[in-house]
């Protein structure tokens, strides 16, 4: 099969769950390509072993002003800031030129962060398979209990409803 796999950050031996999935796509014969995001000169240097393995890599830099800028446009709306964090146009520009001069079979989209990847593509008539890793609004459930600052106890109040409206509303957007 080839394989778009979308991770909205660099999977390395400590991110070990994307990082052997991709390996033991590559092992057993299927051509993949993994977008992603780098945010440190460290995170770029590891797109090289990723290489190594036999992925073709295509991979933008996130800027944290990029994330800030993100977030801080979102914060008057419903979108929660899990879902915009890690947008890039520059990504999305990237795969759209892509998708015009290869073929996929199907197109991973790892994680909410990397789900607007997923919506701008769609549409195209490839299945896109959202693999959501965690169930985030059940995350902040936690937090809010959890959370020892003021700050964390106000940000995942927020975040949570909007988070587990959207996680809802996503699961129907991909049509695998």
């Amino acid at each position: 099969m080839r394989i778009l796999f979308i991770i909205p950050y660099v999977p390395t031996r400590i991110r070990v769950r994307p990082y052997n999935l991709l390996k033991t796509m590559v092992e057993r014969g299927h051509q993949v390509t993994l977008a992603t995001l780098w945010s440190s000169k460290t995170e770029r240097k590891q797109l090289g072993s990723l290489e190594n393995l036999g992925l073709k890599v295509l991979a933008v830099p996130l800027p944290r002003l990029r994330s800030l800028r993100n977030c801080l446009g979102v914060l008057p709306t419903s979108t929660p800031l899990q879902a915009i964090y890690c947008w890039q146009p520059n990504l999305k520009e990237a795969l759209q030129t892509l998708l015009k001069t290869e073929h996929f079979d199907v197109i991973h989209v790892e994680h909410l962060r990397g789900s607007h990847y997923g919506l701008a593509l769609t549409g195209r008539g490839i299945p896109i398979v959202w693999d959501s890793v965690d169930c985030i609004s059940h995350l902040f459930e936690q937090a809010v209990v959890h959370s020892r600052t003021l700050f964390g106890k106000w940000i995942t109040r927020l975040e949570l409803n909007r988070t587990r409206y959207y996680e809802g509303w996503l699961v129907n957007q991909f049509q695998a």
